[in-house]
């Protein structure tokens, strides 16, 4: 099947997303997916074969997988993986009846269907991937894509907007990208995995050195040089975008998500806040309250 380029995403829509909890050491796969796919790895760990080549998952890892690809995953026993995924199909070519699903295998009624078609996107490349915290715009642009799909009342103008909103905000975020913890040295990882646990304490970076057993000087060089940023600018990166979190999905005041996210002392949240989003807290919560 041919690609179809195209400089503008008008016909993107999205056909299909959802989150799925693996069980401890399972395994899933599919022969042939025709959609491109959001793959957001949430929270434990294991791995996913694309076309043969096989990625490691970590939490707050986003991966852009190719059109009619041949996917397999297997989940840690020990942390079993939680994804979210989005489907989307680069070239829609229907305005009446969409089926709102993707090809899975070569048997599925919708496999090569005359309507649909893989096309350019721009900005963005298959198999790359980011690191994505979860108070990011494209992280709530992608859990508000899932709730749209979920929540059944769909409509082919909709699904075409959150389409095209998604690949130009993928683009931004991937334009200077934060690269996915697979690509990470192990020790950074095993770090941002301990910081995404514990950024409620509000850990040191002498704590998470004598963790990792490696010293301060050591841990400060791995994210300056793979990161571009300090450990206490990465901790209080990660409580805002907590904090990001319950602002838009909670009805918790800003002193109570403060505590939640461990910067007790309101005047410090607040301006540590506004430093980071340009915006205080309740005008955050005012923009993108889901509520």
């Amino acid at each position: 099947m041919g690609t179809t380029k195209t400089n503008r995403s008008v016909n993107a829509t999205l056909c299909q997303a959802g989150n799925f909890q693996f069980a401890p050491d399972q395994v899933v796969g599919s022969p042939c997916i025709q959609s491109r796919g959001w793959l957001w790895c949430k929270s434990g760990r294991g791995e996913v074969t694309v076309n043969g080549q096989v990625i490691k998952l970590e939490a707050a890892n986003l991966w852009l997988l190719p059109w009619n690809r041949r996917v397999s995953f297997r989940s840690s026993s020990q942390e079993p993986l939680f994804i979210g995924m989005v489907h989307v199909v680069p070239a829609y070519l229907t305005e009446d009846a969409p089926v709102f699903s993707v090809a899975h295998c070569s048997t599925d009624p919708l496999f090569d269907s005359a309507a649909r078609r893989d096309a350019e996107l721009v900005g963005l490349s298959e198999l790359d991937s980011i690191h994505l915290n979860p108070g990011t715009p494209l992280a709530h642009l992608l859990n508000y894509a899932i709730a749209w799909f979920q929540r059944g009342e769909r409509d082919l103008t909709s699904a075409r907007e959150i389409a095209d909103i998604l690949i130009r905000e993928t683009a931004t975020a991937f334009s200077s990208k934060q690269p996915a913890s697979g690509a990470l040295p192990p020790l950074l990882q095993r770090a941002l995995i301990y910081i995404d646990r514990c950024y409620k304490d509000s850990p040191t970076v002498e704590e998470i050195a004598r963790v990792l057993q490696r010293s301060e000087s050591y841990l400060l060089k791995l994210f300056r040089r793979h990161l571009n940023t300090t450990v206490k600018a990465h901790i209080l990166d990660t409580q805002i975008s907590a904090a990001c979190q319950y602002l838009s999905s909670s009805h918790l005041n800003v002193a109570e998500i403060g505590q939640r996210v461990g910067i007790p002392d309101p005047y410090h949240f607040s301006r540590a806040f506004r430093r980071r989003k340009d915006c205080t807290p309740t005008q955050y919560r005012e923009t993108f309250s889901a509520t």
